[in-house]
């Protein structure tokens, strides 16, 4: 399609690893306002076809280690509620009182920093490792 091209020439010439953390920061803002598998189904095809556009121009160690890790940020975005099925859970969950456990705030503050722990770990240690199990 025409935005999965123009994607492509945006980051063609790039480092692999400049296109990773662009992708990731990407996922992260996007799974953390849809759930993760969503967020999958939508994001990691698009990841597949920029950095495979063709049969001729792919690198399939770059598509699976693009795939890989992208695949890793979409379940570490956990920031918002909508995220994940455990933290709609955990939302929604009340005492005898009818007074939530947790708020949207308190998963925003905790989810928030292991959000962008995650995102570090997925550009810098995921990165690397994934050299290895490709």
């Amino acid at each position: 399609t025409q935005s999965t091209w123009a994607l492509k020439m945006a980051t063609d010439g790039q480092s692999l690893w400049v296109v990773l953390t662009a992708f990731v920061f990407a996922i992260s803002v996007l799974t953390s306002l849809i759930s993760h598998t969503v967020g999958a189904l939508i994001i990691l095809p698009v990841v597949a076809r920029v950095t495979c556009p063709g049969v001729d121009e792919c690198s399939v160690t770059e598509t699976q280690i693009m795939v890989l890790c992208c695949a890793f940020m979409c379940s570490g975005a956990m920031m918002l509620p909508v995220s994940s099925f455990p933290n709609v859970t955990a939302a929604t969950c009340e005492d005898e009182t009818g007074h939530l456990y947790l708020t949207s705030r308190d998963l925003i503050q905790t989810g928030g920093p292991f959000t962008l722990i995650f995102m570090a770990a997925t550009v810098t240690a995921g990165y690397w490792l994934s050299f290895y199990v490709v």
